[in-house]
C-alpha cells in the first residue's frame, strides 16, 4: 500500500533529478559516437598493411640490390670496431636504443 506508492514516488523524484548524461537517450548518443569511432580506428589500423605495401617493396628491393653489393664485396675485410669509444650514457641505454631501433625498422608506418 502506502509503503509501495511512498518508494514508488521515491524513485519518480530520483528519475527526474537524474543527470543528463545518465539518461538512456544520452547513453545510447554516447554508444554510437564510440561505435563510430572504434569503427573509424578499426579501419585504420586494418589499412595499415595496405599502406605499407610500397614501403615492403622498397625494402625486398633494397634487400635484393644490398644481397648483390655483398656479392661483389665477399673479398673485403670488415672495419675492427671492437676498440671505438662508446659513450657511458649510451653504454647504459643501448638495450633500449636497440629496442627503439627495431621497432622503428619494423613498424614504418609508424
Amino acid at each position: 500500500g502506502e509503503e509501495a506508492d511512498y518508494k514508488f514516488v521515491l524513485m519518480q523524484k530520483k528519475l527526474r533529478g537524474e543527470r543528463e548524461e545518465y539518461r538512456e537517450d544520452a547513453i545510447n548518443k554516447l554508444q554510437a559516437s564510440l561505435s563510430e569511432s572504434y569503427k573509424l580506428f578499426h579501419e585504420d589500423i586494418s589499412g595499415l598493411y595496405n599502406t605499407e605495401a610500397g614501403l615492403r617493396a622498397l625494402e625486398t628491393a633494397f634487400d635484393e640490390d644490398f644481397c648483390d653489393n655483398l656479392k661483389v664485396l665477399d673479398g673485403t675485410k670488415q672495419p675492427d670496431m671492437s676498440n671505438l669509444p662508446i659513450h657511458p650514457d649510451i653504454c647504459l641505454k643501448l638495450n633500449e636504443f636497440e629496442i627503439m631501433l627495431w621497432a622503428l625498422q619494423t613498424q614504418p608506418a609508424y
